[in-house]
This record gives structure tokens, C-alpha cells and sequence, in this order.
């Protein structure tokens, strides 16, 4: 028989949620999205786990080709980031879950161990990590291949004289926003739109790429000891071809993160092949859709190959003591 959990369920983050919480990306002063979006949260809270769920009606099949939407109920942080979404006993949860009714979608389960016997699970995008050990940018780019070292110095050209500067937060304006926006809308998997609020209040760091005194880019960064996390992005996509807009900011990423002798640098999910032909590896993350009927579920787990995500199978060897590129 399973125990019935006394679970806390409101629409503002516990006074006592930072004390139990072990998962960095939901303590309070971590990311403010949960108080400068408007959309509604709801707190799920026990001494032994956490989360904190919202509601959306979403393409069932987002990583295939069919499209079904279906009004799910979302354990994930509404960002475009690879953090988990809860904290504490993953099974516990799901069991608390499973009580509440209706379908739910947990994303980015790092350890596919932690999944409950039964819980219909498959892949989601995986992650994109860097690890450093670099005293220096040049010493980088020598270990580079020749075709990865000219492609990145391709790159550079094309970037001219575009100014790179950080900002302060609090001067993010609407043109910043558009290029946010711009991004987002051209996303295939987008989660949700956070308001421009948030990017004002945020205590990570803000670049911008300037060209002909015109904001063109931005990035986002958390710099967290030896860590260097990728949040957002804005570009302007006219100008992302002739400038290599979009590999410049990984680059630019990659480099903040050697001078800051960052360890690891997390570049977050999709994009694959531009990261990692920058060296970065991939970290598989993996995704849980169930509800509290054993039938559905059964029905879930025999037809996940169709929701799951399917990363691209190239495996690229960009060090040069690497072997040549392969397929796995």
C-alpha cells in the first residue's frame, strides 16, 4: 500500500522551501521568474521532496512529427535551461502526482535509475557541456582540429567590429526584449515566454553584442564557482549569417568561461552539433509523462518511441588528439 504523503500545495514559495530544497535552480534567490511571471504556480511541498507544477496545453508528440495537444500539467522549470524541475524522492513524488489526477509531464530526470518501475519514461534533449581545461582562450584553439580551428576563426572574422559590453541589468530595454523574443518564436521546443521583468530584476550577467552601435545579441550567463551556466540568448536573424551571429555567441561563451576558469560550462540543451563543435559533450536527459491509471501508463510506455526525443547520432572528435568524426 502506498503512503499517503501530507503534501503542502499553494501559490507562493514556503517560508521553509529554501531549508529542505537541494536543487540550486528552485531556491529563491537563484532565478525570479516565479515572481515576475504572471502565469500561476503552484508549490508542492514535503520535508522529503518538492516541486512546483503549471499547467499548459502542449504538442503531445513535440520531438516527432504528429501533433496532438493535450492540457498537461508541467514538473519543469519554465525556461529553457536543463535543471530539474523538483527536489527530494523522485518516487514520492510521482506518487503524490499520480494522487492529484490527470497527466504530467516531469522533464530533465538526470538519473534514469531514480525512475519509478511502471512510470512511462523516454529521452528529452539532452545537454551540452564543456569541460575546461584550458589555462587560456589560445591554448584552446590550438588544441582545436585544423576544419574546427578555421571554422572558429571564420567566425571571428565575420564578427568585425561588433562590440561586445555587459550591461546592467536594469537597462535590458524593448529592443533587448525583441531580440529575446525573436529567438523564442523560432524555437522548436519552446517552453514559455518570461516577461521583460525578469531579464530588469536577474542578478546573472548580461552581454551584448553591439554592431553599428545597434544591440544585434545578447547572452545571458550564471557564474557560480567554478561554473559557468548558458541561460538565454537574443539575436537579430537578419544580421545572423553575415555576422555568424549565433556560433560568435557560443565562442564568446566558451571564452568567458576559460578567462573565468570556469571548470565546467553548461551551454544548455539543443544546438547540439554547433556545441559540440566546440568541444562540448553531450549529457543524456531523460523525461517521465504518466497518470494515476496503470492502463494509460501501459499504453504511454509501449508508444513512447514516438514522444521521446531522438539526438542526432554524429559523434564530432574537434581535439586533435581525437580521432577523425564518426556515427554512432
Amino acid at each position: 500500500m502506498r503512503k499517503k504523503y501530507e503534501v503542502r500545495c499553494i501559490s507562493q514559495r514556503p517560508e521553509d522551501w529554501d531549508r529542505y530544497c537541494d536543487n540550486d535552480w528552485l531556491k529563491k534567490d537563484a532565478l525570479l521568474f516565479d515572481e515576475t511571471w504572471e502565469e500561476a504556480f503552484t508549490y508542492h511541498f514535503h520535508p522529503e521532496f518538492g516541486c512546483y507544477t503549471f499547467k499548459r496545453r502542449m504538442n503531445l508528440f513535440t520531438f516527432g512529427k504528429l501533433k496532438l495537444h493535450v492540457p498537461i500539467t508541467m514538473v519543469a522549470l519554465p525556461v529553457s535551461i536543463d535543471g530539474e524541475g523538483y527536489f527530494g524522492n523522485l518516487e514520492a513524488l510521482m506518487y503524490h502526482l499520480q494522487e492529484e489526477g490527470g497527466l504530467h509531464l516531469i522533464l530533465n530526470i538526470r538519473a534514469l535509475e531514480k525512475i519509478p518501475q511502471g512510470i512511462p519514461y523516454g529521452r528529452t534533449l539532452d545537454t551540452c557541456i564543456f569541460d575546461n581545461n584550458y589555462e587560456d582562450f589560445e591554448t584552446y584553439v590550438s588544441a582545436l582540429r585544423s576544419p574546427y580551428r578555421r571554422r572558429l576563426r571564420q567566425a571571428l572574422r565575420r564578427l568585425g567590429t561588433v562590440r561586445i559590453e555587459r550591461i546592467h541589468n536594469e537597462t535590458f530595454d524593448d529592443q533587448l526584449y525583441a531580440l529575446y523574443k525573436e529567438v523564442l518564436n523560432r524555437s522548436k521546443y519552446p517552453l514559455e515566454t518570461l516577461p521583460i521583468e525578469f531579464f530588469k530584476t536577474s542578478k546573472d550577467d548580461i552581454h551584448v553584442f553591439y554592431h553599428d552601435q545597434k544591440p544585434v545579441a545578447f547572452v545571458m550567463v550564471k557564474v557560480e564557482k567554478d561554473r559557468l551556466y548558458f541561460l538565454f540568448g537574443g539575436m537579430n536573424y537578419a544580421k545572423r549569417d553575415a555576422l555568424d551571429l549565433y556560433y560568435n555567441m557560443l565562442i564568446y561563451i566558451l571564452r568567458l568561461g576559460i578567462e573565468k576558469k570556469s571548470k565546467t560550462i553548461y551551454f544548455g540543451q539543443t544546438a547540439e552539433s554547433s556545441k559540440e563543435r566546440l568541444g562540448c559533450r553531450r549529457e543524456k536527459r531523460y523525461m517521465c509523462i504518466f497518470t494515476g491509471n496503470k492502463t494509460i501508463n501501459k499504453v504511454l510506455s509501449k508508444f513512447i518511441g514516438l514522444f521521446e526525443y531522438k539526438p542526432d547520432p554524429r559523434v564530432y572528435h574537434v581535439f586533435a588528439e581525437k580521432n577523425k568524426d564518426t556515427f554512432t
